[in-house]
C-alpha cells in the first residue's frame, strides 16, 4: 500500500477517533474503524488492500432511525467495497410509514417461514435505491439497481454482476396465520460483459432481459399445519434474439404437518429456465416433488424417510444440458442403555445427464450406509460412525469405507472439539487417506477467540453425496481494549471441494445450498483485521427499536369517531354536549348532532369511553360505557354510545301541623336510596333512569302518635318524554285509644311499683 493511498484513510480515522463522545441533546451511536485485507498464495500475486469502515445509528423522536454504513478497500490501484448504505426507517407521512434506502439492500422474494428446503431462494443483494411504504397489515416496495454477489464465504466485499434489477413487491398480512406476497421483477443484462464472464449463469440461460411476476400465499389454518402456494409467469429475450420468448408459467406448492409424534413435509416445484435468471444465484430451471416423514414410534425409538425426483431443462431444449436425479433415504434413531444414542441411515442417489450433442445419457449412482453411535457426558461428548459408499459411474464401480470419530469438551468459557476420519477405497486402486477436523471457542467478558477447520483429502466430496462446494478453515479473535476501542482479526482459507459444473449446480441448488461463482481466490490464506473506535452520545437508543416494532416510536395515524344518542320513546335522538374520552386523557364533546371525532390517533390498541367523571348529571350510560378498539393506519374506526336521560320523582308528605318531618325517611324499595322531606314536607329523588319504582315510608322514623294515612307502598313509573305527577304521602294522628291493663289489688299483697 502506498503512502498516498493510506494517507486519507488515516486522517479520516484519526480525526473521527478524536471526536468527543458527548452530545447529550441527541441520541445515537457510531463505530469507526481502519481495516486491512491481505490475500496470499500463488496465481496473480499477493493482494493487499487497506480501507475504512464506519457506521452510525441516529434516532429522531418524530422521524425514525437514520442508519449508515460505509466500507471500502483500496489496493493495487483497485477499489473494492463492502456493504454500504444510507437508510431512514419508519418516517410517518401521508398515512404510511416509509423507509428510504440508498446503496446496498437485501431483497427477500419469499416469506421467512417457507416450509421446504427445495423451495429455497437466497436473499438477493442489490446496489441502488429502495422505497418501502407500510400501512399496518400491508406494505409496498419499489427498488432498482445493480445485482451484487458476495466475493465468497466470509469475504469482506461485494462484486458487481453484469446485470441490473428493478421491480416492486406487495405484501399483505391480515393476521399471523395468513400472508400474501406478490412481486414484479425486471432484469437487464450487458451482453458484452456477460460473454466475458460466463460463470455468472449456466449455458443456455443467457438473457438480455427478463420479466417476472411471482405471487405466493402462506397459510397456517391451525397450529402445526402450514400450506404454501406460489404461481407466476416469466418471459425473457436472448442475447441473439430480437423478440421475446413466449411467457412460461411457474408453479410451486408445499405443505407441512407437525404433530406430537410425527412430521410430514412435502413440496412440488415447476420452474422454467427463464424463472429468476439472476446472475450468480442459480435459481429456477427445475421440476419435481420432494417429501420427508418423521415418526416417533416410542419415546426412545423413531424412524425417518425422504425422497425426491428432480429434473432440469423442462422445456427440452437441445442446446442445454439435461439432468434427472432421484433420491431416497431412510433410517432410524434409538436411545440405548447407558445413555447411548444410535442412528442408522441408508441413502441412494441416481443421476442421469445428457450433454448437448451427445447421443447417450451418462448414468451414475451412489448408495451410502451409515451407522453412528454417540454418548453425552457432563462436560464432554463423543461420537463414532461407520460409513460405506458404493458408487457407479462411467469410470466404473467404486467402493469407499470410512471410520469416523470425534468429540467435544466443555470447560467453562472454553469449548474444544476434534475428530478424524479414515477413508479407504476398496475397489480398483486401493488407497487410504486421513481427514482431520478441529474447533476451539473461548468467550469472556472482554475477549473471544474461535477456530475451526479441517485438513486432509476428503473422498466424500468426490461422490454424489457432496453437501458443500467448499470447506472453510478460520482462526479469529476479538478483544475490547477499553470501553470504546476494540480489535478484531481473522485468518481464513476457503478450499474448493468440488468444481463448479452443471451437475454440481443442479445437485446443490436442489438442496438449497448456496453456490459461490468466484473460485480464483479460493485455496488461499487470507488475513483480515479491524481496529474500531465506538461512540455513544445522548440517551440510549430505544431498547425495543426494531423494524417490526418501530411503530411504537413513530406511529402512522388513524382516527376514531362515532355518535352518542339518547334513548327515547320516539327512537334515538342526538345527545349534545356529552364528553367522550380516549385512553383517559383526550376528551372530545359531542356536537348538536351527537357526533364526536378524535383525529391523529396512533395505530394500535386504544380505549374510547363516556367520561363518567364529567358526564352531565341528566344522563346515564344506557350501553357499554367503554369500548376497546384497534386503530389501523389511515383508517377511521367508529364507536357509538347510547345514554339515557335521568328522571326524578317528586312529592309531598302531608302531616298534622307542628310536627318535625325532616326526620322521616322515605325509601326506594329494593335499593339503598332514600331521602327526607324538608320542613314543608317536600321531597325528591333525582337522577333516576326510566323504569318502575316503589316508594315507602320507614315505619321506625314515623313520629309517635302518627300513622300512615296512605298506602304503605306507592308504585311509580318513570318514562322518557312523559311527565311524572307529584306523589302525595300522608300521616295522621292515631284515633284508637291506648289499651288499658287492669290489675286486681289484694289487701294482703304489697302495692305494685309505679307503672
Amino acid at each position: 500500500m502506498s503512502p498516498r493511498q493510506f494517507h486519507p484513510i488515516s486522517l479520516l480515522f484519526c480525526a473521527v477517533a478524536s471526536l468527543p463522545g458527548a452530545a447529550q441533546e441527541s441520541r445515537g451511536q457510531a463505530d469507526v474503524a481502519i481495516q486491512g485485507y491481505y490475500l496470499g498464495g500463488a496465481g496473480d500475486g499477493n493482494l493487499t488492500s487497506t480501507g475504512a469502515y464506519a457506521n452510525f445509528r441516529y434516532f429522531f423522536d418524530k422521524a425514525g432511525l437514520l442508519e449508515s454504513r460505509i466500507e471500502t478497500y483500496q489496493g493495487q490501484s483497485k477499489l473494492n467495497s463492502g456493504e454500504n448504505y444510507l437508510r431512514l426507517s419508519g418516517v410517518p407521512w401521508k398515512g404510511f410509514r416509509w423507509t428510504l434506502s440508498g446503496g446496498d439492500t437485501r431483497l427477500r422474494l419469499r416469506p421467512d417461514n417457507f416450509v421446504s428446503a427445495s423451495l429455497y431462494i437466497p436473499e438477493v443483494l442489490l446496489r441502488g435505491a429502495r422505497v418501502d411504504a407500510n400501512a399496518g397489515h400491508w406494505s409496498v416496495s419499489a427498488f432498482a439497481g445493480a445485482l451484487m454477489v458476495m466475493q465468497g464465504p466470509r469475504m469482506p466485499y461485494f462484486r458487481r454482476t453484469p446485470q441490473n434489477l428493478g421491480g416492486a413487491s406487495f405484501a399483505w398480512k391480515p393476521r399471523e396465520s395468513l400472508q400474501v406476497q406478490s412481486s414484479l421483477l425486471i432484469t437487464g443484462s450487458d451482453a458484452r460483459k456477460f460473454l466475458g464472464q460466463p460463470y455468472f449463469l449456466q449455458p443456455g440461460r443467457y438473457y438480455s432481459s427478463s420479466q417476472q411476476w411471482i405471487s405466493n400465499v402462506t397459510w397456517t389454518p391451525r397450529t402445526g399445519i402450514t400450506l404454501f402456494g406460489e404461481s407466476g409467469v416469466s418471459a425473457s429475450q436472448g442475447f441473439n434474439s430480437t423478440r421475446s420468448l413466449a411467457p412460461v408459467p411457474n408453479f410451486s406448492a408445499a405443505a407441512s404437518f407437525e404433530k406430537t409424534r410425527w412430521q410430514l413435509h412435502a413440496s412440488f416445484v415447476s420452474q422454467p429456465a427463464s424463472f429468476l435468471p439472476l446472475a450468480g444465484y442459480f435459481a429456477g430451471d427445475r421440476r419435481g416433488p420432494y417429501a420427508e416423514f418423521h415418526y416417533q414410534i416410542a419415546r426412545r425409538l423413531g424412524v425417518f424417510t425422504s425422497a425426491s425426483s428432480m429434473r432440469n431443462n423442462i422445456e427440452d431444449r437441445p442446446d442445454r444440458a439435461t439432468m434427472r436425479s432421484s433420491m431416497a433415504s431412510g433410517g432410524l434413531t434409538a436411545e440405548l442403555p447407558f445413555r447411548l444414542s444410535l442412528m442408522g441411515n441408508v441413502s441412494s442417489i441416481y443421476l442421469n445427464s445428457l450433454q448437448p450433442g451427445e447421443p447417450e445419457w451418462k448414468r451414475s449412482s451412489s448408495r451410502m450406509s451409515t451407522l453412528m453411535l454417540s454418548r453425552g457426558f457432563h462436560k464432554y461428548s463423543i461420537r463414532s460412525s461407520l460409513r460405506d459408499i458404493d458408487s457407479r459411474n462411467a469410470s466404473g464401480p467404486s467402493r469407499t469405507r470410512s471410520i469416523d470419530a470425534d468429540g467435544n469438551v466443555f470447560l467453562g468459557p472454553l469449548t474444544l472439539g476434534g475428530g478424524a476420519r479414515l477413508d479407504q477405497t476398496l475397489s480398483g486402486n486401493h488407497r487410504s487417506s486421513l481427514f482431520f477436523r478441529g474447533s476451539l471457542q473461548y468467550n469472556s467478558r472482554r475477549f473471544s477467540a474461535y477456530a475451526f477447520g479441517d485438513f486432509g483429502h476428503d473422498l466424500l466430496s468426490q461422490t454424489l453425496f457432496v453437501t458443500s462446494q467448499l470447506r472453510t478453515t478460520v482462526l479469529g479473535l476479538t478483544t475490547r481494549l477499553t470501553r470504546d476501542w476494540s480489535v478484531s482479526a481473522e485468518m481464513l482459507r476457503n478450499t474448493l471441494t468440488t468444481q463448479l459444473n452443471d451437475q454440481n449446480i443442479f445437485l446443490l441448488s436442489n438442496s438449497g445450498t448456496p453456490i459461490s461463482v468466484f473460485t480464483s481466490e479460493m485455496n488461499r490464506w487470507t488475513l483480515f483485521f479491524r481496529v474500531t473506535r465506538s461512540f455513544h452520545w445522548g440517551a440510549p437508543l430505544p431498547g425495543q427499536f426494531t423494524r417490526g416494532a418501530n411503530g411504537n416510536y413513530y406511529p402512522v395515524m388513524g382516527a376514531v369517531e362515532g355518535f352518542v344518542t339518547e334513548a327515547s320513546p320516539d327512537g334515538p335522538q342526538p345527545a349534545a354536549s356529552v364528553p367522550v374520552t380516549l385512553d383517559s386523557f383526550r376528551t372530545e364533546v359531542t356536537d348538536q348532532n351527537g357526533r364526536y371525532r378524535f383525529a391523529d390517533v396512533a395505530q394500535g390498541a386504544h380505549q374510547v369511553a363516556l367520561s363518567q367523571r364529567t358526564l352531565p348529571a341528566e344522563f346515564d350510560p344506557a350501553s357499554a360505557a367503554s369500548v376497546d378498539l384497534q386503530v389501523a393506519p389511515r383508517r377511521t374506526i367508529r364507536a357509538d354510545f347510547t345514554v339515557a336521560r335521568l328522571l326524578a320523582i317528586t312529592g309531598k308528605l302531608n302531616a298534622p301541623g307542628g310536627l318535625d318531618l325532616t326526620q322521616v325517611v322515605i325509601r326506594l324499595a329494593g335499593s339503598k336510596r332514600y331521602t327526607t322531606p324538608d320542613e314543608t314536607g317536600n321531597f325528591a329523588f333525582y337522577n333516576l333512569p326510566a323504569g318502575h319504582y316503589q316508594l315507602q315510608l320507614d315505619p321506625d322514623t314515623i313520629p309517635e302518635g302518627l300513622s300512615l294515612a296512605t298506602e304503605a307502598i306507592i308504585p311509580v313509573t318513570l318514562k322518557n318524554g312523559e311527565p311524572t305527577p307529584d306523589i302525595l304521602l300522608g300521616l295522621e294522628r292515631n284515633t284508637t285509644p291506648k289499651p288499658v291493663r287492669r290489675i286486681q289489688l289484694s289487701s294482703s299483697s304489697p302495692a305494685p311499683p309505679p307503672q
